[in-house]
């Protein structure tokens, strides 16, 4: 009966997302593109609306975290069939989270949250400039940087998100 108590427990998301960053960290690059889909999905999760900034700053870290072991393996595995694996997550990163990524430094408010996504951003672009992207770049997620990086207030955030704009142009 005891154990019944333990229903309702609600684990911060933050504690969720801090798991899975260890797991990236240490699970071997195979598991990791098995779980690609998943992965995913909970990034996608995690940086929707309705999630708390801080809970989206550490997705950031994560999703960092994920780009810094791709980026790894990228390098190490050439030509292998690890490496093609790690191509197709790195477009999927490009392609689903980049503009998620993005709509986070547009609609919250908080400076500290403009650098971390901006750091974010960064990283899977650069990532994504090692790889061969497949389909076109979307114009509306390249409007949107423009914009952000014209309104954009936080000097820092602004000269990371400069450098976005430069891989994208150069990403063509």
């Amino acid at each position: 009966a005891e154990l019944d108590s333990v229903e309702g427990i609600t684990v911060p998301y933050n504690k969720i997302v801090d798991c899975l960053t260890s797991c990236i960290h240490v699970a071997h690059i195979n598991d990791i593109l098995e779980k690609q889909k998943s992965l995913m999905q909970m990034y996608t999760a995690f940086l929707l609306p309705e999630h708390k900034w801080t809970v989206k700053t550490t997705a950031f870290l994560s999703i960092k975290e994920l780009c810094s072991r791709l980026d790894n393996v990228a390098k190490d595995s050439q030509g292998s069939h690890e490496h093609v694996g790690v191509t197709s997550l790195v477009q999927e990163m490009f392609h689903s989270l980049s503009p998620k990524i993005l709509h986070c430094i547009s609609t919250i408010k908080i400076a500290q949250v403009h650098v971390s996504a901006s750091e974010c951003l960064l990283e899977v672009m650069k990532l994504a400039m090692g790889v061969p992207l497949v389909g076109t770049i979307n114009e509306g997620f390249k409007d949107e940087l423009l914009h952000q990086l014209e309104i954009e207030k936080n000097e820092g955030a602004k000269s990371i998100l400069r450098k976005c704009v430069n891989i994208l142009q150069d990403l063509k």
